[in-house]
C-alpha cells in the first residue's frame, strides 16, 4: 500500500465534523414544515366545506399513498434504464 492510499483510507474513516448531528436535525425538520402546512390547511378545507377534518384528511393519507406508489415506479424504470 503506497503512502497516497494510506492517507485516502485515513481521509475516509475520519469522524464526521461537529455540525453533521445540527445539519441532520435541521434537515429532518424543514422537510416536516409542509406536512404541518397542509395538516392546518385541510381543516380550512373541511370548515369551509362543512365537513368532517377526518374525512377531508383522507386527502393526506391518499397523497402519501400516491407517493409511495410513484416512488416504486420510479425505482423501477431506473433500474430499467441504462445510464
Amino acid at each position: 500500500m503506497t503512502e497516497g492510499e494510506t492517507q485516502l483510507l485515513t481521509e475516509e474513516t475520519q469522524a464526521p465534523s461537529k455540525l453533521f448531528l445540527p445539519s441532520l436535525t435541521m434537515s429532518y425538520f424543514v422537510t416536516m414544515a409542509p406536512f404541518l402546512l397542509i395538516g392546518l390547511l385541510l381543516i380550512d378545507i373541511g370548515e369551509s366545506f362543512d365537513r368532517p377534518v377526518g374525512v377531508i384528511g383522507l386527502i393526506e393519507t391518499a397523497a402519501s399513498l400516491i407517493g409511495a406508489i410513484v416512488a416504486v415506479r420510479h425505482g423501477c424504470v431506473e433500474c430499467a434504464v441504462p445510464p
